[in-house]
């Protein structure tokens, strides 16, 4: 076994008037050469550390997870390229291979011996198609796997299995691989009743699109939505299925933009869009219903959002959201405004650009909304909302202004532990959500402050990861050190 050569210190001390908690704060070097980070559905951190390489992809050698206090040794001298804790306690998987044409996945369960299971092209290729070896941190492909399934939602062609958004003239099945039995089985669907998504009223959709997520062991749901012509009111539809297929509930929501007219979002499973021209207009319109609308579920509590962006002359004017509880009552519904023409909304009226919003579960108390556009330029502005859940008042709201770096200049991502292009000075680069974060709290801004960034030193990189067990900042040159603060 080769020794794990790190200064590892774990401590609470106050610093110049600041409180932190140091988890990490080691060296780079030939046995400690990349790290990464992730977390678990639990919010949980786990990383890994890496003291070998092949090719531009590092191999990662042990895996620590961060637990009462102090990181604790879950795998040593072992080979992988990436892990994926499962909702479950204790129970992970990790991925080892060269080439993504022939995987191994490798179980630990219940604490026993690893089980490994070989995969190959075509076999759950959407989802060895989302993880990345190249990507760095947060690989985040939880809606396909739970502590008992990973599974995908394909169609059926003359000649096989595959994914795509021919819902309408294909069937659906669910292809599921049980990780503990080892079993894969493929069973016919029932559709999404197809017909409440076609309408004379209703905008036309290049194709009808549908997304598949778990919900838990024994559910999952596809949603589809339908979205007026007028851009004035959409129904959100979620089809629950029990695991042999079968559509045991179904659910709906009439969303109304509350202001101005629907915008298509650039968000994790949206941003296509397509350009609409006739002889007195042109106007922006989605490529699918899916661009409209967006969602988040709340686990704990079953309470559920809807949210989405508004615009009039396809400039954004800001964005919604509507609450619902677990009986799918009405709690609140909220617009809020966004006044930042410049930043936010004066040159979104082309037809490439879009703009995002996207949720942070900061607490059981607030949910933090960040409305950010248009994506396609540099110097957007961030408008960041914390909310309360009980009302949807807003508690904070923050109006981040950034540029990025607009090229790397060659760099080879693989090779590094952390990399973001939001820049905080000339030598220090930050991904979006440390910007968040220190404007949230501003003990973290004061750290970022005291980083050196002395002519003739290496970049430094610092990301924040916002959480309900506190936010987590990591920081490093990517060369020689590497350091991890809880706040």
């Amino acid at each position: 076994m080769r020794k794990f050569a790190t200064l590892l210190l774990i401590t609470s001390f106050t610093l110049n008037s600041f409180s932190q908690e140091v988890i990490l704060d080691t060296k780079l070097d030939k046995l400690n050469s990349s790290i990464r980070y992730t977390f678990n559905s639990e919010n949980e951190l786990f990383i890994m550390n890496s003291n070998k390489k092949t090719g531009e992809a590092p191999i990662f050698n042990y895996l620590r997870k961060f637990e009462n206090g102090t990181l604790k040794d879950i795998l040593k001298d072992d080979e992988f390229v990436y892990f994926f804790p499962i909702p479950k306690e204790n129970d992970f998987m990790t991925v080892n291979g060269k080439l993504l044409s022939k995987l191994n996945y490798k179980f630990y369960l219940d604490d026993k011996q690893p089980i490994v299971k070989e995969v190959k092209v075509g076999e759950f290729s959407d989802f060895y198609k989302d993880f990345d070896m190249y990507k760095l941190n947060d690989c985040d492909i939880e809606f396909k796997l739970s502590d008992k399934y990973i599974y995908e939602i394909v169609s059926k062609d003359d000649k096989n299995y595959k994914t795509n958004n021919k819902i309408e003239k294909e069937d659906l099945y669910l292809l599921k691989f049980d990780i503990n039995t080892f079993k894969t089985s493929k069973v016919k669907i029932d559709k999404p009743n197809i017909v409440r998504l076609k309408n004379d009223s209703l905008f036309k959709q290049k194709v009808i699109a549908y997304l598949p997520e778990m919900i838990n062991n024994e559910s999952f749901q596809i949603i589809t939505k339908s979205v007026e012509k007028n851009g004035k009111s959409s129904v959100f539809y979620r089809s629950i299925y029990d695991m042999s297929g079968k559509i045991i509930q179904e659910k709906s929501y009439t969303i109304e933009p509350i202001y101005g007219a629907f915008h298509y979002l650039y968000n994790k499973f949206t941003g296509r869009n397509r350009l609409n021209s006739t002889n007195e207009s042109t106007t922006i319109e989605p490529a699918y219903d899916l661009d409209i609308n967006s969602h988040f579920l709340d686990k704990v509590t079953g309470d559920f959002y809807i949210f989405g962006g508004t615009q009039n002359k396809n400039n954004p004017l800001g964005f919604y959201v509507y609450k619902f509880n677990k009986e799918d009552k009405l709690v609140w519904k909220k617009y809020y405004k966004v006044d930042d023409p410049k930043g936010f909304g004066e040159r979104n009226n082309s037809y490439w650009l879009t703009y995002s919003i996207n949720t942070i579960d900061f607490s059981s108390e607030e949910l933090i909304f960040v409305a950010k556009g248009p994506v396609n330029y540099n110097d957007a502005n961030s408008h960041v909302f914390k909310i309360n859940k009980n009302n949807g008042e807003v508690n904070t709201y923050k109006k981040i202004s950034s540029t990025t770096k607009s090229s790397l200049g060659g760099t080879s991502l693989s090779r590094y532990s952390l990399f973001d292009n939001f820049i905080l000075s000339k030598k220090k680069y930050a991904n979006l959500e440390l910007l968040i974060a220190q404007e949230l709290n501003p003990e973290i801004k004061k750290f970022v402050s005291s980083i050196s960034d002395k002519k003739g030193e290496d970049d430094k990189h610092i990301h924040a990861k916002i959480t309900k067990n506190g936010i987590f900042v990591f920081e490093t040159d990517n060369e020689s050190y590497y350091k991890i603060v809880k706040f």
